[in-house]
């Protein structure tokens, strides 16, 4: 690593060298995974030279699995304008949507950019994961190149709408986009996998979480001499949508047989074989020989990708226990730091308790004080108001009235003019 540690307050993640440590998950141990210096390092080429359209070079399938049908119409607007000929699946779960897709595709003309289309009802089970490594799977065995979209709703966060359009614009947003991954799969027959980029909505929630137990018990049944470790470095597709050769994804699909029967619907946020499933989607990629990438960013040339398809490219496979070490390091400094600050702070906050204590106190010294007083004054002004009202009642009585004129006499013989 030749960067230094750094960490941010506002951060789920320590950054050490080409990696980050994220301790994000609510369960489980931190998480290593690519820095974002390191994904544009691991990311396609751009290309500025667009294809002829209507043309590829590679026999195109897609697999749509639309259970929302509003989200089915976002990707078929997409796609329409942005993809080259290609056989289109899209599976759902009722008739009474694929009679409504079927309806959403009329407004195509019988696509023309569908060479070979059909619209299939399966059972509700396994989200968009399970539909993809079965029936679109099965469908796509005779293409060379794939894409997987689903109709992503994360309802439990506030930002599923935003994540699910940043999903589709970057896989399928624009015909130059489009064309530099199908160029990319063209010239490097290795490469069996391009994922988008990690969002930063989406970023602090990239890591195991409470998968990585059940994750490893899949890889011990499903690729002996194969071992996961927590120290290797994890991608994988986000949303689970992506572009993969068939071939590169065989390995996750032998899963299944290990998965059954499926869980049922609704499944938890968290902490499920399907989860942990989508997470070694790299890894199946690799164990079938082949290479994944991360999709171009949205920047032509802004970046070197001279080493993009080197035998050096990250394995998710290989433990780096340097970088690990060292962000768990980074992460019980942070927690040191974080101690020493609460204490500081506790001592503070004691301190403003006890002057608030005191204060308490002396309010209730002086209101008792005020009370005291306040009780003579009553007394007092009640005593005031008695005499004055013995004096009223002196002034107007008859002996008064009868004297006034001695009273005066009185007072001018004393000098008094008043």
């Amino acid at each position: 690593m030749d960067s230094p540690l750094s960490t941010t307050a506002s951060q789920s993640w320590v950054n050490v060298g080409d990696y980050e440590l994220n301790f994000a998950g609510v369960s489980g141990a931190p998480t290593l995974r690519p820095s974002s210096d390191l994904e544009r390092k691991l990311s396609l080429p751009s290309t500025s030279n667009p294809k002829q359209a209507g043309s590829s070079p590679l026999h195109l399938g897609v697999h749509i699995h639309a259970f929302h049908l509003k989200e089915c119409q976002q990707i078929l607007d997409h796609i329409s304008h942005t993809l080259p000929d290609c056989d289109l699946l899209i599976t759902t779960d009722t008739s009474s949507k694929r009679t409504a897709i079927e309806h959403q595709l009329s407004q195509y003309v019988s696509p023309p950019w569908c060479q070979r289309l059909e619209v299939r009802t399966i059972a509700n089970r396994g989200r968009n994961l399970v539909p993809l490594l079965s029936d679109g799977l099965s469908y796509l065995q005779s293409c060379e190149l794939a894409l997987h979209l689903h109709t992503k709703r994360t309802e439990h966060k506030n930002f599923g709408g935003n994540w699910f359009s940043n999903l589709l614009n970057e896989l399928v947003g624009e015909s130059q986009r489009v064309d530099s991954v199908i160029q990319a799969f063209t010239n490097h027959p290795d490469l069996g996998l391009a994922m988008p980029h990690p969002g930063e909505l989406i970023r602090p929630y990239l890591n195991w979480g409470a998968n990585f137990d059940i994750a490893a018990v899949l890889v011990k049944g499903l690729w002996p001499g194969r071992q996961l470790s927590i120290q290797a470095p994890l991608i994988f597709p986000q949303g689970m949508m992506l572009w993969f050769r068939p071939q590169a994804l065989a390995p996750l699909a032998d899963a299944l047989a290990l998965l059954s029967p499926l869980p049922l619907e609704p499944l938890l946020h968290d902490g499920t074989p399907l989860h942990a499933l989508e997470r070694l989607t790299a890894h199946a990629c690799e164990v079938a020989g082949l290479r994944w990438a991360l999709l171009p960013i949205n920047q032509p040339d802004s970046h070197d990708t001279s080493s993009l398809f080197m035998p050096a490219q990250l394995s998710v496979w290989d433990p780096q226990p340097e970088a690990y070490l060292a962000g768990v390091a980074a992460l019980a400094e942070q927690h040191r730091r974080l101690q020493e600050e609460l204490v500081e702070r506790g001592a503070d906050l004691q301190a403003i308790r006890n002057h608030r204590d005191s204060l308490d106190e002396a309010l209730q010294a002086h209101g008792v004080t005020l009370q005291e007083q306040g009780h003579a004054l009553a007394e007092a002004s009640a005593t005031l108001r008695d005499r004055e009202a013995d004096l009223q009642a002196l002034r107007q009585s008859l002996s008064w009235r009868l004297t006034g004129p001695l009273r005066r006499l009185t007072r001018m013989a004393r000098g008094e003019t008043n």
